[in-house]
């Protein structure tokens, strides 16, 4: 669907696969919080969840969903918790 520039609830489709799957599954990241429950299995019906997540931090941050997308995949468990 990212591919075919499809939206749902008029939010860009993006990639969700296992690499960022278990970057939420480490709970590093606040603004995922509501979906570090995800998992291949159940990724299907939280879909939507994280593409609101990803669109509501985008237009925080001012940048694109991919853009955040990609930084998941390519950073997203290389950075560890705050210890406090």
């Amino acid at each position: 669907m990212y591919f075919l520039e499809v939206k749902l609830n008029n939010n860009p489709c993006l990639i969700l696969d296992q690499r960022i799957i278990d970057v939420f599954a480490n709970n590093v990241y606040d603004d995922f919080s509501e979906i570090n429950h995800i998992n291949y299995y159940n990724a299907e019906a939280n879909y939507t969840k994280y593409l609101y997540l990803v669109h509501e931090l985008s237009s925080k941050i001012k940048t694109e969903g991919e853009n955040v997308e990609q930084f998941l995949f390519m950073f997203g468990n290389n950075l560890k918790p705050i210890s406090t």
